[in-house]
């Protein structure tokens, strides 16, 4: 009789443990999501589309924040002043997005997701160096955890690439592209994962990114030049700020798109 409720005591633990175990959700596979997401913005999804498939998969956002410019950096919207000139009303060449999404199941995990889509422009002409993205946060309140990009399969020729991690401690990381492929008329995306520093849960904080564009103001060379040559500044409130050294031939200009929210 003891063995037999020994037996039925050892099938029930065995039971609750193996209902626990199959109750723990599973990580998130974060690459796999916006990877995914790459496509669906590719293919024109919603916004409503999107944030449905990121709230299916255990991603809530936080923040959106978009910019858009004309093929000369100016931007075009969202203006906040009176300051519209006639460059307004060209196409918008350049969209630049920036969203912040928390990882449901382990809350202090978020990711800083970018995407750079190119408009009526589809292949930069004169290219000069290679284009620069950064993304940016406040190490205060979050230590840097990897990187990586949706731009896989199809679009690997023009995914980006990790160019410059010795920020990475004091918030920024530096990533390059090539603007000169026919790959450009796809949406590039990159992000970053962080992690909230103990106790800073519920601190108020902002994240960016910024698309520095190089071009050949001859018009005469029409292949990449490799690696553009920068210099980094002085920290600020959000990763570190980068000059972009420039010679008599080539060009750059930089715009940002900011975020803030409380993770």
């Amino acid at each position: 009789m003891k063995k037999r409720f020994l037996s039925i005591v050892a099938c029930f633990l065995f039971l609750i443990n193996s209902a626990a175990v199959s109750a723990t959700p599973k990580p998130i596979d974060i690459d796999s999501i916006y990877t995914q997401i790459t496509e669906m913005i590719k293919q024109g999804a919603t916004e409503q589309e999107i944030q449905e498939y990121k709230k299916k998969n255990g991603l809530t956002n936080l923040t959106k924040e978009e910019v858009k410019l004309d093929k000369d950096g100016n931007v075009i919207a969202p203006t906040s002043s009176s300051s519209i000139s006639i460059q307004s009303l060209t196409p918008d060449a350049y969209t630049l997005t920036i969203w912040i999404d928390r990882n449901d199941r382990e809350r202090s995990t978020n990711y800083i997701f970018t995407n750079v889509k190119m408009g009526s422009f589809s292949v930069e002409k004169y290219p000069a160096s290679y284009d620069i993205l950064s993304i940016n946060w406040s190490n205060d309140v979050y230590n840097y955890v990897s990187w990586s990009t949706g731009n896989t399969n199809a679009t690997a020729n023009y995914a980006p690439w990790l160019a410059d991690a010795d920020q990475r401690s004091s918030g920024t990381i530096l990533l390059n592209f090539e603007d000169s492929d026919p790959y450009w008329a796809n949406p590039l995306s990159a992000w970053a994962t962080v992690s909230v520093k103990s106790g800073k849960l519920g601190t108020a904080t902002s994240a960016s990114m910024k698309l520095t564009h190089t071009y050949d103001s001859t018009a005469s060379s029409t292949s990449q030049t490799g690696s553009a040559n920068w210099t980094w500044g002085q920290p600020l409130s959000v990763g570190v700020s980068y000059t972009v050294n420039t010679n008599t031939v080539e060009k750059n200009w930089s715009k940002a798109a900011t975020a803030s929210w409380t993770p």
